[in-house]
């Protein structure tokens, strides 16, 4: 409901309140957008929209979210591949609610999202496993399982993906080393005979 101003209300609360309207109402635009993204419903004009929309929620980023709101905001950006306006909101969800796992979720989402070649897994491993810790600590019922099912089947494709990215990297990298340790060796002396440093250069 929105209540009128009175007369004593200064000019600031008044643009208080219109500033909080506007956020609401592009709250629900960007999720709106983000729906027909995902339906793939085009329409004239939509571009400009999601730009418009995407302009004014960098600009809200100070604005007082609820936690439920800055998750649909998070939700909204994944959706719209808004992946470095989606990775502040993400920040900013962890340092307002650092017990909430779907931030850490959704800023790994984006970065899979950027595909095989882009996505940085040094980076989303760690988070994922952040997800999981948290995710479960929550109250056991069906949002918690299906988050962390969501979390395991990322964390599994992104093992297949990066056979490095697993738990046994380092054993596995020790291995390698040790088989090649004693032609290593044999190569060392050689090597110091031919190589010659030119500090010209």
């Amino acid at each position: 409901m929105i209540r009128s101003l009175g007369p004593g209300r200064d000019q600031s609360s008044k643009f208080l309140v219109i500033n909080e309207l506007v956020f609401i109402f592009i709250f629900k635009l960007a999720n709106t957008i983000a729906a027909y993204r995902l339906a793939n419903v085009t329409y004239h004009g939509q571009k400009t929209h999601e730009k418009k929309v995407l302009a004014y929620l960098d600009r809200a980023q100070k604005a007082e979210f609820t936690q439920q709101q800055l998750g649909d905001v998070c939700r909204a950006l994944l959706n719209l591949e808004a992946f470095k306006l989606l990775r502040s909101y993400t920040a900013l969800g962890r340092r307002r609610f650092p017990d909430d796992p779907h931030f850490c979720f959704f800023e790994a989402e984006g970065y899979i999202a950027l595909g095989p070649y882009r996505c940085p897994m040094w980076k989303v491993q760690p988070l994922l496993d952040k997800a999981r810790e948290l995710a479960a600590r929550l109250p056991p019922d069906d949002a918690q399982k299906a988050l962390l099912e969501a979390i395991e089947h990322r964390q599994r494709m992104i093992g297949g993906a990066n056979p490095l990215g697993g738990p046994q990297a380092m054993g596995m990298l020790e291995e390698m080393f040790q088989m090649l340790g004693d032609e290593a060796g044999e190569f060392e002396d050689e090597d110091e005979d031919e190589f010659v440093y030119d500090e010209e250069f």
